[in-house]
């Protein structure tokens, strides 16, 4: 970068690279956040912090991501001491760095070099200091769980940017499911998928296609060189400025069978009651009583136990998995992933919370669009399409 601006996305804008109607100072986040860490250092009465998870990395340089083929020990980075900030990267990625993403924020530059070794570096950088880390190190203290709570609140900048990617992530799985051709494979669709993500700037991560009712197989199968007939779930995890959404969308050639459209509409009816009954300082684990109760005495009674509803994303695709014992109340996370798998049916979507209420992230366009209505509060949902 060349300045201290960052673009940002325009509300009404299809596209990632539009200039926003403001701009907010990136290198004020990363300020705002060097401070915090400032002020923890003189709470555990430390010289410096060293950051090497990737999610924090991305948390404390406001979206910073390493590019092209990189090992463990060739990963980035940072340290900071109250006053300072330094990029800590091998010298085959530095110049990338500073010409693409940090350019201007504050950091400076200590590099090793490819044919030495990353751990001497970080070894240099704490040598004869008091230290803490966000993984274990040396004699450094652990902040790992401080940091992984920090980290997850979004500020409005970056709800917006995790907005926009929605809006981009949901129009590649329905745009694909639009226009696919009956016959043609699940790994040829998720092709066209990652075409429309990257036509965006957006990394894909993760694409899953499970093609006429495959979906049972496996939870998590990835796609394969089978042909789709009848109908398909399309589910992709995009990443952009370092957050990720996750989303999928259920397309049928044809009228789709009874036993599926029930599954679908069941499984719509249980989100809709799990985002009702979630609100900020009740208790997390709900969401699977609500499960239990809605299904109890149905075909499906007992899948609400074959996944996870509630898994928190945000700086990572994964942060943490909400467990059926987590009583934890809910808190104002960044991106949460609200899951029903019901059958062959499948339904995702990443959602924001707030003190108003559950926001829609991966919002549908151009798609059907089914709506439940509790207590005077509508919550609105992609439908599947029948084409």
């Amino acid at each position: 970068m060349t300045d201290h601006l960052l673009s940002e996305f325009e509300t009404r804008s299809t596209s990632l690279h539009d200039e926003l109607g403001h701009f907010i100072s990136r290198r004020a986040v990363i300020d705002e956040r060097h401070a915090r860490i400032a002020r923890l250092l003189q709470e555990v009465g430390c010289d410096g912090v060293l950051i090497q998870e990737p999610t924090n990395f991305r948390w404390l340089t406001a979206g910073a991501e390493p590019r092209g083929l990189i090992g463990r020990e060739e990963r980035p980075a940072l340290y900071f001491s109250d006053q300072m900030r330094w990029l800590l990267c091998s010298s085959i990625d530095s110049q990338r760095f500073f010409d693409e993403e940090l350019d201007s924020l504050g950091f400076q530059l200590k590099e090793w070099s490819w044919m030495h070794s990353r751990e001497k570096l970080l070894s240099e950088m704490v040598y004869t200091r008091k230290f803490a880390g966000d993984v274990p190190f040396k004699d450094g203290k652990v902040l790992g769980p401080f940091l992984i709570q920090e980290r997850r609140v979004l500020n409005d900048w970056e709800q917006g940017i995790l907005s926009q990617l929605g809006r981009q992530l949901a129009h590649a799985l329905e745009a694909t499911a639009r226009d696919f051709r009956a016959g043609e494979t699940e790994d040829e669709i998720a092709g066209q998928i990652a075409h429309r993500l990257y036509k965006h700037g957006i990394e894909p991560l993760g694409i899953e296609v499970h093609g006429d009712g495959r979906s049972g197989e496996y939870t998590r199968r990835g796609v394969r060189a089978l042909a789709v007939n009848h109908w398909a779930v399309l589910q992709a995890t995009g990443r952009w400025r370092g957050l990720h959404v996750t989303a999928a969308r259920t397309v049928s050639i044809g009228q789709p069978a009874k036993e599926l459209l029930d599954a679908y509409a069941m499984a719509h009816r249980l989100c809709a009651a799990q985002l009702h009954l979630a609100t900020v300082n009740d208790r997390m684990n709900r969401v699977y009583d609500v499960a239990k109760q809605f299904l109890k005495d149905t075909a499906w009674e007992h899948d609400w136990r074959k996944y996870p509803a509630v898994i928190f994303t945000g700086r990572d695709s994964i942060e943490q998995i909400l467990s059926p014992t987590n009583a934890a109340g809910w808190k104002e996370y960044g991106g949460v992933l609200f899951q029903q798998r019901l059958a062959d049916s499948i339904l995702m979507d990443t959602y924001l919370l707030d003190f108003s209420g559950w926001k829609l992230v991966t919002t549908a366009q151009d798609w059907p669009i089914r709506m439940a209505i509790l207590n005077g509060k509508k919550y609105p949902k992609a439908d599947m399409l029948i084409r």
